[in-house]
Parts: C-alpha cells; structure tokens; sequence
C-alpha cells in the first residue's frame, strides 16, 4: 500500500459517500463473522424469551416451562433434537446483520460525515451523537425488520426454509406480519445509540489516559464489550416483548400489541419475566460486539483505501 488516503471532515459529497460505503462495507462483513461466531447463544436466547408458563387444560394448574435457564436449554436442544437445531435460521441471521450492519453504518458515517462537515468540528458531541445513531437505527429497523421476524420463526423449530417462511407468513398474516414487533424495535433502536455513543466515549477516554492515538486489538476489543453491556442490560425487556410479538402467528396471537405484551407479561411472570434468557443473550451481544469493533477497525481502512483507489482510477479513464 504506498500511496495514504487521507479522509477529512472537509471532504466533498462524493468522499463522503465513499467513506461512508466502505465503513458500511466492513461493517456488513464484521457484522456477518460476529453472527455465526455467536449463533447458538442467540438461538437459546429466543427459545427462552418466547416460552412462557402454560395451564394444564385438565387440571388447571401452571405446568413447568420448558426450559429452566440457559445451560439447561444448550443441554436439551442438544439431546432431544440435535445440535445442528443451535443453527436454525442462521442463514437469514446472516443476510439479516449483513443487511442491518451496511444499512446501519452507512447511514450513520455517511450523516456523522455531513454533520462534522456543517458544524466545522472534528468530534460530534453525546446529543448530536445520540441523534444521528437513532436516525441511522430507524432506517436499519424499517429496511430490514421482516429478515428478523422470519428468523426468529426459523429459530423457533420452523424447517420451512428463509423462502418458504416468508410466504408462510405473508399469506396467512399479509405483510403486516413482516412487521411485527416494530414499536419495540424502534424502541430498540436506543441500544446501538447507547452502545456507539459509550464506545467512542470510552475509547476517547482511553486514549487520553493512555496518550495514544491508535488503539490495541486487545483494548478495542474489552472496550466494545464494555460499551455493548451498558446497553444490553438497559435495552433487553423491549428484546423480549419483540421476540414474542415476532414469534405469535395469527392463529395463536395472545397479545394484541406491544402494550398488552407488557402488561401480560408482568402479570404472568413478574418484572424479572422481562430478563428470560438474558445471560445467554448478553454472552452473544456482548462478545459479538467486541468481535465486530475489532474486525471492523481492522479492515474499515482498507477498504475505504480500496474504494477511493478505484474511484480515482475510474476518475482518470473518463478524462
């Protein structure tokens, strides 16, 4: 690599783009290695959010849930199915942070860019941070929810395949079935605001305590899990009404809406109801994230580097 690219605040609309394309890029990539690394604990993680305490009809009395805790599931799914049933859907899980990580991170670099550009600064501050983060998570929500909702049916024991549920679903539901669950998960959208607004704080602080500019691997890597449970903890309940809400078909659909869900939910189980399936959960996010940050530092540069390298020599065919 001999020549550098060096990418300013004052960059033109088109660098901005470009950047903005290259961050989305390595995100999709990071985002697609960290989901297959972690799989299985998502897997868990839905079983337990979506069981719930069910009456014996003939003796009327609460049965026991299927589960008891995480270990517990990992254990069960292994033995009485098989543990190939740990990677149920990940084929949509992949299309799904693939599409959700470029989406998600081009709309925030590329906003971040023209921000930074417009107010003449070289950091955004928390609020304006916070902004750009739940602009950007909005269009990631809308883009890509029904990716999500088919594969939380596909996790759930479906073996009608990406295609064949989505058809499933449109036809016994309509369309509206690909959104369900969408107020929690624009209530969700909080989370990666939290979660990259902590990071680049806490990597901000980190650098001034240490007095480095680049960071390790290492501490790139304990800073994006830091940063991921702030936000895991604060955000899981609206992850579990989603994934009950995404999990209900139209023929057994016991809650009306995200309000009913809550309501029910802590009828039936209680405040802590609202964390079912949280360690497992916390384990995949948290270490995904750290996972990702660091794959996405790692080849961001390159592949912004890649993309001006070929817009430039695009540039000098046309003159």
């Amino acid at each position: 690599m001999s020549e550098k690219v060096h990418i300013t605040s004052n960059s033109g609309n088109v660098d901005q783009a470009v950047e903005a394309l290259g961050h989305a890029m390595a995100g999709g990539v990071a985002g697609m290695a960290t989901i297959a690394l972690t799989y299985p604990f998502s897997t868990v993680s839905t079983r337990l959010q979506v069981q719930q305490k069910q009456k014996d009809q003939q003796q009327q009395q609460i049965t026991v849930v299927p589960y008891k805790n995480s270990v517990d599931a990992f254990k069960r799914i292994i033995t009485e199915e098989n543990w190939t049933s740990l990677y149920s859907g990940l084929k949509s899980a992949l299309i799904g942070i693939g599409a959700s990580s470029f989406v998600y991170y081009y709309w925030y670099s590329l906003l971040k860019s023209i921000s930074l550009k417009f107010r003449n600064k070289s950091e955004l501050g928390t609020i304006e941070n916070l902004a750009i983060a739940a602009l950007a998570g909005s269009a990631n929500v809308i883009t890509t929810l029904p990716i999500w909702v088919v594969n939380t049916r596909l996790q759930l024991r479906s073996n009608k395949g990406i295609v064949g549920e989505f058809k499933s679903i449109v036809k016994e539901e309509g369309f509206g079935g690909l959104y369900k669950g969408l107020i929690p998960a624009l209530i969700l959208v909080s989370n990666p605001s939290v979660q990259f607004v902590s990071y680049e704080k806490l990597r901000s602080l980190w650098r001034n305590k240490s007095g480095r500019s680049k960071l390790g691997a290492l501490e790139i890597f304990f800073l994006g899990a830091l940063a991921k449970l702030i936000a895991g903890v604060v955000t899981y309940p609206y992850l579990l009404v989603k994934s009950r809400l995404q999990s209900q078909s139209s023929t057994d659909a016991p809650y009306s809406g995200t309000f009913d869900a809550i309501n029910k939910i802590f009828k039936s189980d209680g405040f802590l109801g609202f964390f079912k399936g949280m360690p497992s959960k916390m384990v995949q996010t948290v270490l995904g994230a750290a996972f990702m940050f660091l794959v996405k530092e790692k080849i961001s540069t390159y592949t912004i580097f890649c993309l001006f390298y070929l817009k430039r020599k695009l540039s000098q065919k046309r003159v």
